[in-house]
């Protein structure tokens, strides 16, 4: 696997080839500054598998560089590990919506900085076999390969980069945050099946409901198969299940009724009761996910108490006015 490594600090330049070498991974080269980094990708003909990409650097910084970096032909499902002294909530945030697929702190501990390469490779061999971009990992029945594909891609996350920020979460930022299910009744996608044309249009869709609805400035979602959608977002996302999933609800199918780029068939949701991070949940994400799924799937939507659009109008106006503050 060929490495570029990006940091400002010359002495990170010269420790990150040894960690990495260390780790089974000799091939590296190394890049000053953002700039640089990028003029290197333009020249290089073999290109890299791997971008070790400090977050805060001068002028050009790691976000804004990872940024770059996923706007190049051939870089889009490339793993990006953003290295940083900074676990503030924000940055990491800002990050992943960049694109970047994991990080890893400073000081670099070698064996978990071995990890990350060797889950890195273990990406690559995956896309390799399939063709798949990240967000096709989603669906495994087929790669999605352009970025207008979904609605909004900064917040849809292939499940292992969804499952890098939750484990890398700062014991303070999982105790303000919750993760919840949102399950689309009768839609499922099957490895072997043929690709459902809808599937990038729904998603996409769940994406701009919950944008709209959710009371929160960010959130990060996955598709992990079986028609379910899973979120992290912060634990003032909402205080009611069942008025949310009526809102959710209430979204997807106004937007039906108007048309457009919709699905076909109209969707049906349940919302699971959100379940609050902490230290040992994050510890098994795989029984996270199984457990945020099973309260979903014993939610459904009521169709005698719908929301009302007044009502709807009236919550809608009061997200608006908290985001504005």
């Amino acid at each position: 696997m060929r490495i570029l490594a990006i940091d400002d600090e010359p002495f990170i330049r010269e420790l990150l080839p040894n960690f990495t070498a260390k780790a089974g991974y000799p091939d590296v080269e190394t890049a000053e500054s953002g700039a640089a980094a990028l003029r290197l990708i333009a020249d290089s003909d073999e290109g890299f598998d791997c971008i070790l990409l400090d977050i805060s650097m001068p002028k050009m910084d790691g976000i804004e560089t990872c940024r770059r970096i996923r706007s190049l032909p051939g870089y889009a499902r490339t793993p990006i590990i953003m290295l940083t002294a900074m676990v503030d909530k924000n940055f990491v945030n800002r990050a992943f919506e960049a694109g970047a697929t994991d990080y890893a702190t400073k000081p670099f501990d070698l064996t978990d900085l071995g990890t990350r390469l060797n889950a890195a490779e273990a990406t690559n061999d995956r896309y390799a076999k399939t063709g798949a971009e990240p967000a096709g990992h989603l669906n495994p029945t087929v790669p999605l390969t352009d970025s207008s594909d979904l609605a909004d891609r900064r917040r849809l996350l292939d499940t292992p980069t969804f499952r890098n920020y939750l484990t890398q979460m700062s014991r303070d930022t999982l105790s303000q945050s919750q993760v919840f299910a949102v399950t689309i009744e009768g839609f499922d996608t099957t490895p072997g099946q043929p690709f459902d044309p809808s599937f990038p249009v729904t998603i996409g869709l769940i994406d701009n409901t919950l944008t709209e609805t959710l009371h929160c400035d960010r959130f990060f979602m996955t598709y992990t198969g079986g028609g379910t959608v899973v979120v992290v977002s912060d634990r003032t996302g909402f205080k009611s299940v069942s008025q949310f999933q009526s809102d959710v609800q209430f979204l997807l199918d106004d937007r039906y009724q108007k048309g457009g780029q919709v699905p076909s068939l109209p969707l049906n949701i349940s919302v699971g009761r959100p379940i609050r991070l902490n230290a040992d949940n994050v510890a098994n994400v795989e029984k996270l996910f199984e457990q945020a799924s099973f309260l979903a799937q014993q939610c459904t939507v009521s169709k005698t108490k719908k929301t009302d659009p007044i009502s709807f109008l009236l919550r809608k106006l009061s997200i608006h006015s908290w985001r504005g503050k």
